[in-house]
């Protein structure tokens, strides 16, 4: 049964990790600038922009690039509350930080394209036009792309462009920060307004970033239940449940804020079947940190995919996502 960490015990947990690093994958124009602007004023960060990029921290050249040691960086700076920020994948740094302690930030996908091909033909390339933009490989479901190898639902904090306030209390209360909303880096000469394109150019960038819209979409329903779970003064759940090939129930959970196990309770058809706990050793997904050393998931065997199973946490009831 779940205990809700709240009061002595979550001071005590927060305590003992506040000298853990945190890590903030910047998707590019989804309001990251401004979110690396809050870092900057109460934080301790380092930053990976690439090797030529004019952010990029002295460390991140000499550890990653000219070392090429990223155990050397996490000795370095592993034992402070240090952000690690940047325009990367989430697997590139990954195994940097416990799961629960990356952050990121989404936003909805077409004015995410409009956005950034404004900045790049104003700041990049001025003789780039939207139909080679929208069209070129490279430039679609840049948001799936900055997130695979990891499911969304183990990621610590999914924040939303067009919810950011909502966002920042949930990453504030969270991980017992203050952080400040900053709003940075807006483009004000934008050669496209996305409320102004034509339904050709608007369904073509639906069509090429079907990834992107089906993250999106995940991410908004996730963030209405995660904020309201907040509201209500519950703990959030992290997990997922899907139906293996070998005709079993698997899945993984862990609390926000709390070591201790999570239970969950299966329906199948609208029936209780099972009470599971989740303090198996989870194998999948190797580079990324999780907490309980692992021991965070569930399986009950003999289940089958035309069945309609629903997963629940004992204790609060948040459902759980079905990964298909």
């Amino acid at each position: 049964m779940e205990k809700n960490s709240t009061g002595p015990e979550r001071e005590l947990i927060m305590e003992q990790k506040s000298s853990e690093p945190y890590l903030f994958v910047h998707i590019n124009k989804t309001a990251g600038m401004s979110f690396r602007d809050s870092l900057d004023e109460s934080q301790s960060a380092v930053y990976d922009y690439g090797i030529d990029g004019p952010r990029t921290s002295k460390i991140i050249l000499e550890k990653i690039y000219a070392e090429r040691d990223p155990y050397g960086l996490y000795n370095e700076i592993g034992g402070s509350a240090t952000w690690l920020a940047g325009h990367f994948r989430l697997m590139r740094h990954s195994d940097f930080v416990d799961c629960r302690r990356i952050v990121t930030i989404v936003r909805d996908p077409l004015k995410r394209v409009i956005s950034n091909f404004n900045h790049i033909r104003s700041n990049v390339d001025s003789s780039v036009n939207i139909d080679e933009y929208v069209d070129g490989k490279h430039n679609q479901n840049i948001q799936h792309k900055y997130l695979l190898g990891l499911p969304h639902e183990l990621i610590g904090f999914v924040g939303i462009t067009e919810k950011i306030n909502e966002s920042y209390e949930l990453i504030n209360s969270g991980l017992s920060l203050d952080l400040n909303i900053k709003y940075s880096n807006k483009n004000t000469t934008k050669t496209i307004r996305d409320d102004a394109i034509s339904s050709d150019l608007r369904d073509r960038i639906k069509e090429h970033n079907k990834l992107d819209y089906v993250l999106y979409d995940w991410a908004l329903k996730n963030h209405q239940e995660r904020y309201r779970f907040y509201s209500e003064g519950k703990s959030w759940c992290h997990g997922y449940y899907t139906i293996t090939d070998s005709e079993a129930l698997y899945g993984v959970a862990f609390f926000e804020g709390s070591e201790e196990v999570v239970e969950v309770n299966v329906f199948k058809n609208g029936v209780h079947k099972d009470t599971l706990v989740a303090n198996l050793f989870h194998a999948n997904h190797v580079k990324p940190v999780f907490p309980r050393r692992r021991y965070v998931a569930f399986r009950m065997p003999n289940a089958k995919p035309e069945d309609d199973y629903d997963v629940f946490v004992a204790g609060t009831g948040q459902k759980l996502n079905l990964r298909t």
